[in-house]
């Protein structure tokens, strides 16, 4: 049933837009042909193109967040440029709205390759109470695949934080690493979106990892750049090496 895949993904992501939920579902129909996008004009001096699949994704989003169901809950921004974000009923209104939006792009790019095991936006109750509670980390987002033996392990970087403030982080993961399964740490980085320099975060960050001389187990990649193409060679060691989630 839809709700039942809807509700799969929100346990996953935990936060996702109309949009995101219409890639996921609604894009694409029945007989396999792409559904049309359409344009929205809610003011005479603004337009919006919409994905295809839009409309069903906002038609069974709001039944399942109405008073008959309570199944979601609807966050809204108080900005009007940006989208309402649906989550499980109860989850609290989240503060950073760009940065849960663009995890859940990564969370949808993973989704449709058909290859996604599992996805985390929390750790379970068991592993906080045991260690992650403690050592204060909580990745963005926990990825496994098929074929793929170590968890991947998302930070998505909004271009807000010092580097001390990374490096902090990469401290906190280095202890995480003794306690728990084999994972490798992705530092996602913004891409002409005015919150951040790619070239400059990127060369920070490669200096501050290289300094830890851990391999592969931390790297940096282009947020867009994975999102469009999630099995793409874009992730970056601390050395130079080029690789893609596949050669992890």
């Amino acid at each position: 049933m839809s709700q039942d895949r809807i509700l799969d993904a929100l346990e996953q992501a935990k936060y996702l837009t109309i949009s995101q939920v219409a890639e996921l579902f609604y894009a694409i129909k029945r007989d396999g042909q792409p559904a049309k996008s359409f344009r929205l004009r809610p003011r005479a001096n603004s337009t919006y193109e919409l994905i295809g699949g839009y409309g069903p994704a906002i038609k069974i989003l709001n039944r399942m967040a109405n008073d008959d169901y309570k199944l979601l809950s609807v966050h809204k921004s108080g900005n009007l440029n940006k989208p309402f974000l649906y989550s499980l009923r109860g989850d609290k209104t989240p503060a950073a709205w760009n940065h849960v939006m663009d995890t859940g792009d990564l969370f949808v790019a993973y989704f449709k390759s058909g290859r996604l095991i599992r996805w985390a936006a929390d750790w379970e109750k068991e592993a906080w109470n045991a260690f992650a509670r403690d050592m204060r980390i909580n990745p963005d987002g926990r990825l496994e695949l098929q074929g793929l033996n170590q968890v991947v392990m998302f930070e998505v970087d909004m271009g807000t934080e010092k580097p001390a403030v990374l490096k902090r982080k990469v401290e906190k993961y280095l202890r995480l690493a003794q306690v728990t399964t084999p994972f490798v740490v992705v530092f996602t980085f913004q891409h002409n979106k005015g919150r951040s320099n790619l070239a400059r975060r990127q060369a920070q960050t490669m200096k501050m990892l290289e300094e830890f001389k851990r391999g592969k187990q931390f790297l940096v990649a282009s947020h867009d750049a994975l999102v469009e193409d999630p099995f793409g060679p874009h992730l970056v060691t601390p050395t130079g090496q080029i690789l893609s989630v596949q050669d992890l």
